[in-house]
């Protein structure tokens, strides 16, 4: 099949798309414009629920092929906000066991963005493990407020789709909680809940782990349908 250019616009749909051309090629698609040349590319594009591709433009186009990928390149992009009075809280990330990055986060709308390629019908993990929070960091101040560190996991995007009703029902946190605070909430007959299910604010020290599959357009409208 040839074809000099084709355009269209979709929304409200998942669309994925494998191409072999010949030539240069653009693609443009959720405020990413990526361009592609040489032979037997191939391009693979997702776009889910309200998300819209602005425009798929190919030129040259040979024809459209059966072999489909076995990997995607996800970028993970992630916002943090902290709160503290002396110290602010460290952060390391994990991907599938894998130490990816590592970060103080010193302020609000703290940004952290990472690429990672994803193997296809695999369950990954991504951890959060944040530390730094000693019990130094929490006093009452002389007007009896009671001054702390604390970090707030803002947002949670692949491949810059949102997915904050996603981790609110499926993430877990798994809190470090410190001594002798938890042996005195024991005491006085209260529960310390372990883990901590859609929990986005860290008081403690502890893991955020998030499960999810790859392809990620799979993982979400498998998830969509069976929370209708």
């Amino acid at each position: 099949m040839q074809s000099n250019g084709s355009h269209f616009t979709v929304n409200g749909i998942v669309v994925v798309l494998w191409v072999s051309f010949q030539g240069s090629s653009q693609v443009s698609y959720r405020g990413f414009n990526n361009e592609f040349s040489g032979s037997h590319r191939y391009i693979y594009v997702s776009v889910f629920f309200n998300a819209q591709i602005d425009s798929i433009s190919i030129s040259h186009m040979n024809y459209i092929t059966a072999t489909p990928p076995t990997s995607e390149n996800i970028f993970f992009d992630l916002t943090f906000d902290a709160e503290f009075w002396d110290q602010p809280p460290q952060i390391d990330i994990l991907v599938d066991g894998d130490l990816v990055e590592q970060h103080t986060v010193d302020r609000a709308n703290y940004s952290v963005r990472f690429r990672r390629v994803m193997k296809f019908g695999c369950l990954h993990v991504m951890e959060i493990h944040r530390h730094g929070k000693t019990n130094d960091q929490t006093k009452i101040s002389s007007d009896g407020q009671i001054q702390t560190q604390t970090l707030h996991i803002k947002t949670v995007k692949l491949d810059n789709i949102d997915l904050r009703n996603i981790v609110w029902h499926t993430s877990e946190f798994y809190p470090e909680y410190p001594e002798p605070w938890a042996t005195e909430q024991r005491h006085q007959g209260n529960v310390l809940e372990y883990p901590v299910p859609g929990e986005m604010y860290l008081g403690h020290n502890g893991t955020w782990r998030f499960e999810f599959t790859s392809p990620i357009y799979e993982f979400l409208v498998d998830w969509a349908r069976s929370n209708r």
